[in-house]
């Protein structure tokens, strides 16, 4: 595996993106379904296409839950806007000094 690719996945987690987790997930299982499924269709063609409904659920899984997860963030934004403001600190007024005229 490439090591830029596993220190994405380990900083995804440490920073607890669990939703980024889940669809990369999605998507590698959909991907190695589905060459493990052309594979086996090249040597019995009816089982490998049967293998094949197991991507279709991962595909309409990842897209059911980007939608799902866009609408949650939809209606958090829009009834509690104040939940996703990040704190920001406040600017620390400037200390003056006066120097003595002589």
């Amino acid at each position: 595996m490439n090591k830029s690719f596993e220190k994405k996945i380990i900083n995804l987690y440490k920073s607890e993106k669990k939703l980024e987790l889940l669809q990369i997930a999605y998507v590698m299982l959909f991907v190695a379904v589905t060459v493990v499924s052309g594979l086996i269709a090249l040597i019995n063609q009816p089982v490998g296409v049967a293998f094949l409904i197991i991507p279709l659920i991962c595909l309409v899984a990842w897209s059911m839950n980007m939608v799902a997860w866009s609408i949650v963030k939809t209606a958090v934004e829009h009834f509690y806007p104040d939940v996703l403001k990040k704190d920001e600190p406040k600017p620390k007024a400037k200390k003056t000094t006066k120097k003595a005229k002589k």
